[in-house]
């Protein structure tokens, strides 16, 4: 094998990366290896894992490599050496395992005794650092589960699991701390930097801290985003790893059926997903290439992710899941660690290649597709965009316009209301608010009608009102052109449809007490229920119409949508997935799975081409085939989604009150 071979390759991501030089090292000097590079640009085109050893003691991932082929496991207070995969008798301790000059992968440098080594040299750990790593258990408090450093030494993150007194507890303690954290070190100066609450496993880059999967911490950049979709409870990864010059994030997404997933670093845009190996839990890239290896149950996987889909290039039969996998710094090399560690060989099949870009290239040079967040109160939730403004109301605040131009917010108007009590129409400026109830409203006492107004969203004008039913509103939905009003109240089957200025009215039966979703058809005419039953669970009812079409999915109903012309009608079930349904026979006409994320928030694009779904990322399908045309990671849970009226835009609000414009994708029609 010809190592190094692809740097090349990667030379566009390191320098995109721009790293800085690295600080004079002290204490021993750690030779470079000397690589044979070859005359012109190669590709990867092939490889082989070989099984040399299993390792016969439980190792953590605190490993150095030394020559022909020696490697040492470091306990934190003895290192074991290995020869070949076999253990030997003698131990060393920190002086003699750093004098046997140890040389650890570029993105895990470790701490031995009161010095950190790096692939770049050593440097002397800060006392209030070497005092952070001891990991004595205490009687109660917090003791630590792991420690990692930054690639480049200068930051330290040690997590710990809250272990409460096991003798006794005093009931008037109060609530116990949060169960487990994070905490951040500067290494350099010893000082804590910041502490966060977090799960394994933890991976640091120079900008990003990774905790568990679930968000991206950026040190110097905001903001956070989400890596992995959210459900009613968290949806955690078990196995993390950044590479290619940290601009790649590789995760193992955990849910009914775990994939893996690749992301671009510096926003969160995912770039692949597909299914590995059973029971992925360890993940590893390649130090010279773009190789991502997958350790699961059963099975040693080798992907080459820079192309326009992941190919996987060897695989090799293990015993059990490992902890973490070690790259050799050459790669030639991989340790499984764990309580049933191994060793493998590879050996990579190589093939001239010309100098055109990768796909992975490309995708991590497209520049971001947002603009910076705009701020509208709490929590975003119902969003309307206009050639040169957006229209946002926030739970915590009211009603907002930005100038799109500049993002500048021009007028606001403070109006709080819960979610339930407002509708947006989808293609008019045009928000429906239903009065509060009075908290101090007599039980005894009749319930009077809950008057609903129209907003105006470019003047902050009421243009209409609408006198509900008594009682707690279940679904309050505007008609496309905001010239129709829906709603329900709790514990009633009927759902009310209304055509504003004194237009014709529908009263159509759910067949059920829970109305779980509600759409008006563009013309007004139509009304499709949602309930919770197995069977019969959507109802479409026409005005004049005597009868109603029923209609069975297969899962329950989180949304509904009726497309611009009418025909057809979008169901959004509870697993996340869109059903296409003729609107007037019923028959199914296919299903779509965006993978963003369970009760999303789903519009049309004007034109009828394309669909837009959003809750965990903005993901653009085709309307027909249910391709997938773009997706963007968010910063938070979308609560609000509206399309500009020339198609040109996206926007999108969220769970924190921020708002983000989108482009349209880029070579989709609209």
């Amino acid at each position: 094998m010809r190592t190094g071979s692809h740097r090349w390759a990667l030379a566009f991501l390191l320098g995109a990366c721009a790293k800085a030089p690295p600080e004079p090292a002290t204490g021993p000097a750690i030779a470079e290896p000397t690589l044979d590079t070859p005359s012109g640009p190669t590709s990867i085109d092939g490889g082989t894992l070989r099984h040399v050893a299993d390792l016969g003691q439980p190792l953590t991932a605190r490993i150095a490599f030394g020559e022909a082929g020696v490697w040492w496991h470091w306990d934190g207070e003895r290192a074991t050496a290995f020869v070949d995969g076999v253990a030997q008798a003698t131990t060393l301790d920190a002086a003699a395992l750093l004098a046997a000059r140890p040389r650890v992968p570029a993105d895990a440098p470790l701490a031995i005794g009161e010095t950190l080594l790096m692939a770049t040299g050593t440097r002397a750990l800060h006392p209030h650092v070497v005092q952070a790593l001891r990991s004595d258990p205490p009687p109660y408090g917090y003791e630590h589960t792991s420690t990692t450093f930054s690639a480049d030494g200068a930051l330290l993150v040690i997590t710990k699991r809250w272990r409460p007194s096991r003798c006794c507890r005093d009931e008037d303690a109060g609530p116990e701390p949060p169960h487990q954290v994070a905490t951040l070190y500067d290494t350099a100066t010893g000082t804590y930097r910041e502490e966060v609450g977090a799960h394994a496993p933890v991976v640091i880059g120079r900008e990003r801290l990774l905790l568990s999967g679930v968000a991206a911490v950026l040190h110097n950049r905001e903001p956070t985003y989400p890596l992995v979709a959210e459900s009613m409870h968290y949806l955690r990864s078990n196995a993390l790893a950044l590479g290619v010059g940290e601009s790649v994030i590789a995760a193992v997404v955990l849910g009914p059926t775990p994939r893996l997933a690749l992301y671009r670093a510096r926003d969160g845009v995912r770039l692949h997903d597909w299914e590995g190996p059973p029971g992925a839990a360890a993940l590893a890239f390649h130090p010279t290439h773009p190789l991502l290896a997958v350790a699961g149950t059963d099975r040693l996987e080798l992907w080459r992710i820079d192309g326009p889909l992941p190919v996987r290039l060897a695989e090799a039969p293990i015993g059990r899941a490992p902890a973490a996998l070690v790259f050799h710094p050459d790669g030639h090399r991989l340790v499984l660690t764990g309580r049933e560690g191994a060793l493998f060989d590879l050996d990579l099949h190589e093939a001239p290649a010309d100098e055109t870009s990768s796909d992975l290239t490309t995708a991590l040079a497209r520049p971001d597709p947002s603009i910076p967040p705009l701020h509208a109160g709490t929590r975003v939730v119902g969003l309307s965009v206009e050639a040169g403004s957006v229209h946002a109301w926030g739970t915590g605040g009211g009603l907002y316009t930005f100038d799109r131009a500049d993002g500048q917010r021009v007028r606001s108007w403070s109006r709080v209301v819960d979610d339930d009590e407002l509708a947006v129409a989808g293609r008019a400026p045009v928000f429906a608010v239903a009065e509060r109830t009075p908290r101090s409203e007599p039980r005894a006492e009749p319930k009077r009608s809950r008057r609903v107004e129209l907003i105006d969203g470019r003047t902050y004008a009421v243009s209409g009102t609408v006198f509900v039913d008594p009682g707690e509103l279940a679904q309050l939905v505007l008609s496309p052109r905001g010239t129709a009003l829906a709603w329900s109240i709790e514990g009633d089957h009927v759902v009310h449809l209304q055509q504003l200025g004194g237009g014709a009215r529908l009263d159509l039966s759910a067949n059920s007490a829970g109305v779980e979703a509600v759409a008006i058809s563009p013309d007004d005419t139509r009304l499709a229920v949602a309930n919770r039953h197995v069977t019969d669970n959507i109802i479409v009812g026409t005005v004049g119409a005597t009868t109603a079409k029923k209609i069975t999915t297969d899962r329950g109903v989180t949304r509904l949508l009726f497309s611009h012309d009418g025909a057809r009608l979008f169901v959004v079930d509870f697993d996340g997935k869109l059903h296409v349904v003729d609107a007037s026979t019923g028959r199914g006409l296919g299903t779509f799975d965006p993978k963003a994320g369970t009760s999303g928030e789903l519009l049309e694009s004007p034109d009828g081409r394309h669909l837009v779904y959003a809750r965990h990322a903005v993901v653009v399908l085709d309307a027909r085939t249910g391709a997938e045309v773009s997706r963007v990671a968010v910063t938070a849970q979308v609560e609000a989604l509206a399309l500009a009226p020339g198609g040109d835009g996206i926007a999108i609000g969220d769970a924190q009150g921020d708002v983000r414009l989108l482009p349209w994708p880029s070579g989709a029609t609209r």
